[in-house]
């Protein structure tokens, strides 16, 4: 509505998430431990939070206040079980933000993530490479998939990382 009026100027400001190294690095900073330590850490919550500064602070700060991540004495640092991490499902506002986002995404990806939700909130990627045969290109793009958030992969089955992003790439058909 601002940009309408001809009386007032107005500028936008287009702000990128951040990298995997900066939510890297900000952990680090933090837990004041080094890379080695929180590298698994980091990419599990640059995973769940598509590098959103906001979300990853309120995904921290939940994780401390569940003592997932805790002080130990007998270690001298902060711990983790990064097996109750990569447990955490994703938030709704994560997940409306990664939704939202979907349509910015060049259109033989947008296309293969159609296909995708159309077998539900997961599927067996056997299923998808006998698929493959048909329509190319889905196989090859699970890792980006798998990088911004969007699914996640437990053996041989992928799953959406929440019901709001398959039902958002469904709908998109």
């Amino acid at each position: 509505y601002l940009q309408m009026s001809s009386n007032i100027n107005t500028s936008e400001v287009k702000l990128s998430g951040l990298s995997k190294k900066d939510v890297a690095d900000m952990i680090i900073a933090e837990l004041r431990l080094p890379m080695r330590l929180v590298r698994e850490l980091a990419d599990v919550v640059y995973k769940k939070t598509s590098g959103h500064a906001y979300f990853i602070v309120e995904l921290l700060n939940s994780l401390l206040r569940d003592n997932i991540i805790s002080y130990s004495p007998k270690r001298y640092r902060y711990a983790w079980d990064q097996s109750r991490i990569d447990l955490i499902q994703t938030g709704e506002s994560v997940a409306e933000l990664i939704a939202s986002n979907l349509s910015s995404l060049p259109g033989d990806i947008q296309s293969a993530l159609r296909i995708l939700s159309c077998f539900g909130i997961q599927t067996d990627i056997p299923l998808l490479q006998i698929l493959e045969d048909f329509e190319s290109g889905i196989i090859s793009h699970l890792d980006e998939f798998i990088e911004r958030g969007i699914i996640d992969r437990a053996g041989p089955i992928l799953i959406f990382t929440h019901d709001l992003i398959q039902q958002e790439a469904y709908e998109a058909m």
